[in-house]
């Protein structure tokens, strides 16, 4: 599984890469840690500069990259605090009034750090590999991770993240 999720790391920064390098202000919106609170949302969500452009760009390579594979649950990009500018297609839904139904379906756009993610994004290996017990919604999934770090413009950005059951 992880030399799929480092190809998989490997085309979401490419996909980075072209974004950034077509201008500066492009590449400050990647690396934009200003999280501002989107008013009404429970789990709280963010906006950043960077959110539509990881919707159109780095969302299809992770639908693409569960649809290959079963055993896949997630994956996510996350910035170096945790914040996830997108995520699945299947998990980016507007929020209702539920947040138990917010929490399974609306997770891009959240901090979400917890002390393996922070594990991984401390490490300086090729790739991270972690077994917990993921939360999602009102359901506790034991899961195996695999962390890829993704770099920007040679500064570490954050990880590119994949979960799956081997089920």
């Amino acid at each position: 599984m992880i030399p799929a999720v480092r190809r998989f790391g490997r085309v979401a920064v490419a996909s980075f890469a072209v974004f950034t390098f077509a201008s500066n202000a492009a590449a400050q919106s990647v690396v934009d840690a200003e999280y501002r609170l989107v008013e009404g949302t429970n789990p709280v969500q963010y906006d950043v500069r960077f959110n539509d452009t990881a919707d159109r760009h780095v969302r299809p390579i992770l639908d693409r990259t569960k649809s290959g594979d079963n055993r896949i649950i997630g994956s996510a990009i996350g910035d170096m605090n945790g914040y996830l500018p997108t995520h699945l297609s299947e998990r980016s839904y507007p929020q209702g009034p539920d947040p138990v139904w917010n929490d399974e379906h609306s997770r891009n756009r959240r901090i979400l750090i917890d002390d393996t993610t922070r594990m991984a994004l401390a490490s300086d290996r090729p790739a991270t590999l972690a077994t917990y017990r993921m939360e999602l919604g009102d359901k506790f999934i034991p899961v195996k991770n695999v962390f890829v770090p993704l770099w920007i413009k040679g500064r570490r950005w954050g990880n590119f993240e994949l979960a799956y059951r081997d089920d």
